[in-house]
C-alpha cells in the first residue's frame, strides 16, 4: 500500500512539474530590457522580440519599435477614471505611425484580444480604434486636430511657430522634442479623449467598453519616450 502511495505521489509530482514547464514555455518571450511587471503583445504573433529595443527609465519607457504592439502592466481600470500619459517623439519617423493609450484590454495573452486605442501621429492626426478579436474598426477615423503638436515641414512659415512642439525631458532625464500628453476621461455614460488638455472626441461609454487593462500602443518603426500611464479613479 505504501509503495502504491509513493508511486502515485511521484506520478503526481511529475505531472505538476511538466505542466508548469509547459506553461512557462507557452508564454511569449519578451523584449530584452523590458522592466519587471511590464508585458508586450505584438500584433503579429510571429514577430521577434529582438526587433524591439526597450529601456526602462525613472518615469516610464523608451521604446524603439519594429513590430506594432501593446505595452502594459497588470493595471486595470473600471467604470469612471482618468488615464493620462506623456509621449515624446525625439525624431520624425520614416512614415506616420500611430501611438498612444489603450483601455478596456481583455484576453491580451489569448487568441481574441479586445481593447480601445486612442492614438496620435506625427502628422497631427488622431484616431480612436476598437479591436475585438481579429476585427478592428474606427470609432473615430484619422482626423487632423490643432491641439496635436506635429512635425513641421521645412518650408512652413514662421507664423506656425506657436504650434511647434515644446521641449520636454525623456524618462531618462535627457532632452527631447515632439511632446504630446494624451488623456482619457471615462464616466458612466461618456468617454472623453483629450490631447494637451483639449477635447478632441467624446463617445458613448457603451461603444468604448473602457473597463479592463490599460497601457500604451506603439505601432511600427517609432522611437518613443513614454511617461505613464497614470490613472486616477
Amino acid at each position: 500500500m505504501a509503495r502504491v502511495l509513493r508511486l502515485s505521489l511521484v506520478v503526481l509530482f511529475t505531472a505538476v512539474v511538466a505542466a508548469a514547464l509547459a506553461a512557462r514555455e507557452a508564454q511569449p518571450r519578451q523584449p530584452a530590457g523590458l522592466p519587471a511587471g511590464w508585458h508586450v503583445r505584438f500584433d503579429d504573433p510571429s514577430a521577434s522580440p529582438d526587433a524591439v529595443r526597450v529601456e526602462g527609465g525613472r518615469n516610464g519607457l523608451h521604446i524603439v519599435s519594429g513590430p506594432a504592439g501593446l505595452y502594459y502592466r497588470n493595471d486595470k481600470v473600471r467604470d469612471s477614471f482618468v488615464a493620462a500619459a506623456r509621449f515624446t517623439q525625439p525624431k520624425p519617423a520614416a512614415h506616420a505611425s500611430g501611438y498612444g493609450l489603450f483601455i478596456g484590454g481583455t484576453d491580451l495573452e489569448g487568441a481574441a484580444p479586445s481593447y480601445t486605442a486612442f492614438l496620435i501621429r506625427q502628422d497631427g492626426r488622431f484616431a480612436v480604434l476598437r479591436r475585438d478579436g481579429a476585427q478592428t474598426r474606427a470609432l473615430v477615423d484619422w482626423t487632423e486636430h490643432a491641439a496635436i503638436f506635429k512635425e513641421r515641414k521645412p518650408d512652413e512659415k514662421d507664423e506656425a511657430r506657436d504650434r511647434r512642439a515644446p521641449r520636454g525631458r525623456r524618462p531618462d532625464g535627457g532632452m527631447a522634442g515632439l511632446v504630446n500628453v494624451l488623456e482619457i476621461d471615462a464616466e458612466k455614460d461618456t468617454v472623453r479623449f483629450l490631447v494637451n488638455g483639449a477635447e478632441v472626441a467624446s463617445l458613448d461609454a457603451a461603444d468604448v467598453a473602457a473597463s479592463g487593462l490599460i497601457g500604451v500602443r506603439v505601432e511600427t518603426d517609432l522611437d518613443l519616450m513614454v511617461e505613464g500611464p497614470e490613472v486616477r479613479q
